[in-house]
């Protein structure tokens, strides 16, 4: 009969074991505890490197590229030549147009000179002419002389027009010669081709002895002051997006480097299709070099919650329609009513107000663990 108490004594024994280290140690709960900061509400965009303006340069002419004078990744100022093409005989053609309007002016000069003789000729023929008529007149002279006069005075005025319009012909011929002139500069400067802006070479397609046609873009240049972040955000976070906002920016060849940056332009029109907007961001302090088209992951801070008491967003549960979250306050568990003042979806952390405080321990609910109950024990 003892042999069988002992025995039922020993099972009650290991009974007790089984329950105190196996079952009990099943509800022991993971906890978290409440502290109090600043939350910081963001907004995750996806983007590339990009540039608000790139200006792309091309010769407007067709030829064979004699020289280039930049690589890319090189620095430039406004006026700097880039490349030159090879200008045939241009040159030798401007030459020309020089030595012509050289000896046009000096036709020019003897035209005027042959206007000022025939103008003297042709006061001294109507001199004549008048004294004739008066000699005429008075029968001291025949009409034979007469006639003299009179045709020696429309000699004289046809040799005046004849000069007149030899120097009209010589300036036409001038402002000829100066068009040619001008249109063969234009393209004896087309074939130097300079930048009009400051900036970084980005892009370059071409090499000397290349023959490249008009219009070819061969050089794109940025200005690192336009370079910005061109990110995509849902339309259901970007009502909160402000111009001038805070972001961060993390690219993908410095993933260890936080960039500072801020919303520089907001696009108004969405993408029908992915319903994201456009959002740009501009650089503090643009990172050199810089890589066109780059991945970047772009946090835009939307508000800010100071000091305030926050909780891990997934610890909080809803039972019966009522927000919470689990504590443990002397061995036992208690729901807690709270109120989420908003949440971070960056960090997963929410700022909370309600019946607690800084220290309480949180516990850390999951679904295979047995439901919590209030005020139940815990170890």
């Amino acid at each position: 009969m003892k042999k069988i108490l002992y025995i039922l004594i020993g099972l009650s024994i290991i009974a007790g074991g089984i329950y105190k280290f196996v079952y009990l140690k099943k509800t022991k709960y993971e906890t978290i505890t409440i502290k109090k900061g600043d939350l910081y509400k963001e907004a995750f965009a996806v983007g590339t490197v990009d540039a608000q303006r790139i200006y792309k340069i091309a010769f407007s002419a067709t030829g064979k590229v004699l020289s280039v004078e930049v690589d890319e990744g090189a620095q430039v100022k406004k006026g700097q030549l880039l490349a030159k093409m090879d200008p045939i005989d241009l040159e030798a053609k401007l030459k020309e147009a020089e030595a012509a309007i050289k000896k046009a002016i000096i036709f020019k000069k003897i035209a005027e000179n042959k206007i000022i003789e025939a103008e003297a000729q042709y006061d001294l023929a109507i001199l004549m002419l008048n004294r004739y008529q008066e000699l005429f007149k008075n029968g001291f002279v025949s009409q034979v002389e007469l006639d003299k006069a009179t045709l020696a005075e429309i000699s004289a005025k046809s040799t005046l027009n004849s000069a007149k319009v030899e120097k009209l012909s010589t300036n036409s011929e001038i402002d000829r010669l100066q068009y040619v002139l001008e249109g063969l500069k234009k393209r004896l400067r087309n074939l130097s081709l300079r930048t009009e802006h400051d900036g970084i070479i980005a892009f370059k397609d071409v090499e000397a002895g290349d023959t490249i046609a008009g219009g070819k873009i061969i050089f794109k240049i940025i200005n690192p002051e336009d370079v910005w972040i061109k990110a995509f955000i849902d339309e259901r976070l970007s009502g909160d997006i402000k111009l001038n906002q805070k972001a961060k920016i993390r690219l993908r060849s410095k993933e260890n480097l936080e960039l500072g940056g801020y919303v520089k332009k907001i696009d108004l029109i969405s993408d029908a299709v992915t319903e994201e907007r456009e959002i740009d961001i501009a650089f503090d302090k643009v990172p050199m070099p810089f890589f066109i088209n780059e991945q970047a992951e772009v946090k835009i801070n939307l508000k800010t919650y100071k000091n305030v008491l926050q909780a891990p967003s997934n610890l909080i549960v809803n039972i019966d329609g009522v927000d919470g979250i689990w504590v443990i306050k002397d061995s036992h568990m208690y729901f807690k009513k709270i109120r989420i003042i908003d949440k971070s979806a960056t960090s997963g952390m929410a700022a909370i107000e309600g019946d607690i405080k800084v220290g309480d321990r949180v516990i850390v609910t999951e679904k295979r663990k047995k439901p919590l109950k209030d005020g139940a024990k815990t170890n």
